[in-house]
């Protein structure tokens, strides 16, 4: 599955699931809505949310090029379902109602690792692409591929791969910490004063 980003901005855009070129999105599933209040001002809470299939087809979605299509999720009327936060300032994730802790790891502390419900690790493999793997049975199997702008020169795209899709909404939820993490080390102005707040702290860290 190809999640393309409305924005290239990991703390406010929607995800739609869609094939081939990015830049039209006619066909295209409303998925995921990430919302940030203020996205240009440092430590807001980001919140990540389910389109249902009532908001699915609304034009708006799918027209949310500008940070101002993308409003909160009280606004549509049950359409967007909120199920995960992270808030910026404490340091803090949560997705589902569990707390999510997610931590630096790996050669140089660039990863970002995470337990899963399924007492299993997981880590974000920071690299000329971000990838998403679990360690299981003595190896690691690939569950995700982030093709960020920077490289493509395209809106950038989150690749699930089938191993992946049975947890579709940790995926997006850590996606957007690490993502976000790495666009801000890159000094992305936009991106880096939404996580300035959690510098100093070690779950959601630079």
């Amino acid at each position: 599955m190809e999640l393309h980003l409305s924005r290239d901005n990991t703390t406010h855009t929607v995800l739609l699931a869609a094939s081939g070129d990015s830049a039209s999105f006619s066909d295209a599933t409303p998925l995921y809505h990430i919302y940030t209040p203020t996205p240009l001002l440092a430590r807001e809470t980001t919140t990540v949310s389910r389109i249902n299939r009532s908001g699915a087809d609304a034009l708006s979605y799918k027209l949310s090029t500008h940070s101002s299509n993308i409003r909160s999720s009280a606004e549509y009327n049950g359409a967007v379902e909120p199920f995960a936060s992270i808030n910026w300032r404490k340091s803090r994730v949560t997705c589902n109602s569990e707390e999510l802790k997610i931590r630096r790891g790996g050669f140089l502390w660039i990863d970002r690792t995470f337990l899963g419900q399924d007492g299993l690790s997981y880590t974000w493999h920071k690299g000329m692409q971000l990838t998403l793997s679990v360690a299981q049975n003595g190896g690691k199997i690939e569950l995700a591929r982030y093709h960020d702008s920077f490289f493509t020169m395209k809106k950038p795209w989150l690749e699930i791969l089938p191993e992946g899709m049975h947890m579709l909404d940790l995926i997006v939820t850590s996606w957007v910490v690490a993502a976000t993490r790495k666009s801000s080390g890159r000094g992305n102005g936009a991106v880096a004063s939404a996580t300035a707040g959690a510098s100093a702290a070690g779950v959601i860290s630079s």
